[in-house]
C-alpha cells in the first residue's frame, strides 16, 4: 500500500502509471501536505514525499508523521 504526495498532476500520473506496471496496484494520491497527514493515519508500507508542496514543505510532513511514529 503506497502513498503518493505529489501537487503536480503529470509527475502523479506517470508515477503511477509505473508503479501499476511495476505491480503495485495499491496506490493513494494526496496534493498536498495536510492531505498526506489526514491519510497517513491509514498506515502505508511506502510513501513517495514530494518536498516542494503548495501548504506545508515535504520535510515538514515527513518530520510530522515521524512523531506520530513515536
Amino acid at each position: 500500500h503506497i502513498l503518493l504526495v505529489d501537487d503536480n498532476l503529470i509527475n502523479i500520473k506517470v508515477t503511477t502509471i509505473l508503479l501499476k506496471e511495476y505491480g503495485y496496484h495499491s496506490v493513494d494520491v494526496a496534493h498536498n501536505g495536510q492531505q498526506a497527514l489526514d491519510l497517513f493515519q491509514n498506515g502505508f508500507d511506502l510513501i513517495l514525499l514530494d518536498i516542494g508542496l503548495p501548504d506545508i514543505s515535504g520535510l515538514d510532513v515527513c518530520r510530522i508523521m515521524r512523531e506520530q511514529l513515536n
